[in-house]
C-alpha cells in the first residue's frame, strides 16, 4: 500500500515539475522573442533614418544648385 501511495505522488510531482518547467521555457521564449524584435526594430528605424537624411540632403543640394543658377 505504500508503494502505490508513493507512486501517486511521484506523478504528482512530475506533473507540477513539468508544468512549471513549460512556464520558464515560455518565460525564456518570450524574453528572447521580444529582444529579438527590439533589435530588429532599432536595426529599421536607423535604417530609415539613414534614407530620410541622404533624402532630405539630396533636395536641399538640387534646391541650391536651382537657386544659385537663378541668382544674377
Amino acid at each position: 500500500m505504500c508503494c502505490y501511495g508513493q507512486d501517486q505522488q511521484d506523478i504528482q510531482l512530475e506533473d507540477e515539475r513539468d508544468k512549471l518547467l513549460t512556464k520558464r521555457a515560455i518565460l525564456i521564449q518570450k524574453v528572447v522573442r521580444g529582444f529579438l524584435i527590439r533589435q530588429r526594430y532599432t536595426k529599421m528605424k536607423s535604417g530609415s533614418i539613414l534614407i530620410q537624411k541622404t533624402w532630405r540632403g539630396y533636395q536641399e543640394k538640387q534646391n541650391y544648385i536651382k537657386v544659385s543658377y537663378n541668382t544674377p
